[in-house]
């Protein structure tokens, strides 16, 4: 049987509902009622994320999930939600504060977001609105406080998807490139979601910019990314986080993290020795893993075709060149081995003719030619890139190649 609640301070106001700090009449401890707003209580798609939510809060009972204690109807007939009160503040309110975490506090709360979502993955439900808003985080260091609020949207897996418009709802930023286009929100989506925090708590900025929802839409789907050691190269960001959020934004969902646990396995921060790639030409190893991730990335068209199609496009002959390539010559970093990479690259770059394939080996020799000291040869080459980057369309190739002559002019 419903308790009797007195609401207190508005906390937070979203699509669908508001939420108030409130008391059990009677008892001191905290609770958060989240009801309906009055003006869409008459609307079937918001009721039926309202009830999604209830059904989710049924399931659900973990630490860093919001947990349901009661649910009812105000006398006016609106439905109610009382969740257990989680201390902190929205993720995104903080970094707009604090900008760029710590490497260790950041992994910390990703971590965390990614136990959540394995939790609910197993349970067969996906969030569908990941985002640094419905995160709320309390304390720093190792041990934050981290819990997920806000599962209208979710989607429980082993239903059937209904049709293709209701999924398009989300945050642009967030929601990855199959849900823009019209895909239901999957277990892949979600940790999309997950790299576009990651990305954020790393460099204190959204990977695709800011503007219109529309505009950064655009972006997501056109591939236009820097890496986060690229956006942010004073920060020193660990390859192996780099490469972690290069994985998990990829277009495609099958080129992401598997799972939940495969994605809080790869953010585990290495030890120094791990790291030599690092020491010995800081940002080259980064610059390489995005250039691998990058020979995938086309044309904002080709794209939706893509995916639309749900399968690959067969490789030509010379991005299977610049894929071995660059595989080599990151073997060849960890080595050390700088001017062997050298060598590699500029043989693979006189085997390739389209400007598509050729940018991202000329900008991976120039960053090694830059890990050398090499200072006017990078910086030829990174003209060089940026130029076949034009011919190609791909704005990602211009920004990475001003990025690094920004770094080597200095």
């Amino acid at each position: 049987m419903t308790r009797k609640y007195i609401l207190g301070d508005l906390v937070g106001t979203g699509g669908m509902g508001v939420v108030h700090r409130a008391v059990v009449e009677g008892q001191a401890a905290p609770v958060a009622v989240k009801q309906l707003r009055p003006e869409i209580s008459d609307e079937p798609v918001m009721i039926q994320r309202f009830e999604t939510e209830l059904r989710v809060g049924r399931v659900l009972n973990h630490p860093n999930i919001a947990r349901m204690i009661d649910f009812g109807d105000t006398p006016a007939g609106l439905p109610f939600l009382v969740m257990a009160w989680a201390e902190g503040e929205p993720l995104g309110t903080r970094l707009a504060r604090t900008g760029a975490l710590p490497e260790r506090d950041a992994v910390a709360i990703a971590t965390r977001l990614l136990d959540a979502l394995t939790y609910a993955h197993d349970r067969g439900i996906a969030h569908g609105d990941v985002k640094s808003d419905n995160l709320l985080v309390a304390g720093g260091g190792d041990a934050p406080t981290v819990t997920l609020i806000d599962w209208g949207l979710a989607r429980f897996l082993a239903e059937p998807a209904g049709r293709a418009t209701e999924y398009v709802s989300g945050t642009p930023g967030y929601m990855a490139p199959e849900v823009l286009v019209g895909d239901p929100p999957t277990t892949s989506s979600d940790l999309y979601a997950a790299g576009v925090i990651l990305f954020e708590l790393l460099t204190g900025t959204p990977p695709f910019g800011t503007g219109s929802g529309t505009e950064i839409a655009e972006r997501q789907l056109a591939g236009v990314l820097e890496p986060p050691s690229v956006r942010a190269p004073e920060r020193r960001i660990s390859p192996s986080l780099d490469r972690a959020v290069i994985r998990s934004l990829a277009l495609a969902p099958t080129d992401r993290y598997a799972t939940a646990r495969e994605l809080a396995a790869a953010i585990t921060l290495p030890t120094p020795r791990a790291e030599t790639v690092a020491a010995v030409a800081p940002s080259v190893a980064s610059e390489i893993l995005a250039n691998r991730r990058t020979l995938d990335w086309t044309p904002h068209t080709e794209t939706r075709r893509r995916l639309a199609l749900g399968r690959r496009q067969p490789a030509p002959n010379e991005s299977a060149i610049a894929t071995a390539c660059l595989s080599r010559v990151s073997g060849l970093l960890e080595a050390h081995r700088l001017r062997d990479a050298a060598r590699e690259l500029e043989r693979a770059i006189a085997q390739t003719t389209t400007p598509h394939m050729r940018w991202p080996l000329i900008l991976s020799l120039a960053a090694v030619h830059s890990g050398l000291g090499h200072r006017e040869d990078a910086i030829r080459l990174a003209g060089e890139a940026w130029e076949h980057s034009r011919r190609a369309h791909a704005p990602v190739g211009e920004i990475r190649a001003e990025a690094l002559l920004r770094k080597v002019t200095g």
